[in-house]
């Protein structure tokens, strides 16, 4: 599915969007605090609503398109 991105952590929990990237953060940093500030009342509406906004326009943002479609020159 390409509507959102997926983190399945090492006790087979599931996350998604917003939840996930805190998932991937905090083990990244060897650390829960990323999951608890998502559980904040509001602060997870918050990151979700920002997450479907990027999500919505990531193919605006630089580095979304391949470098050989970009710039083919460069891959000849």
């Amino acid at each position: 599915m390409l509507k959102s991105a997926w983190w399945v952590d090492s006790s087979g929990a599931v996350y998604d969007g917003a939840h996930a990237m805190n998932a991937a953060l905090a083990a990244a940093l060897g650390t829960r605090i990323p999951l608890w500030i998502y559980r904040v009342p509001g602060v997870g509406a918050v990151q979700d609503a920002v997450y479907r906004w990027v999500s919505t326009h990531r193919y605006r943002f630089p580095g979304a398109m391949p470098l050989c479609e970009a710039q083919p020159e460069r891959c000849a």
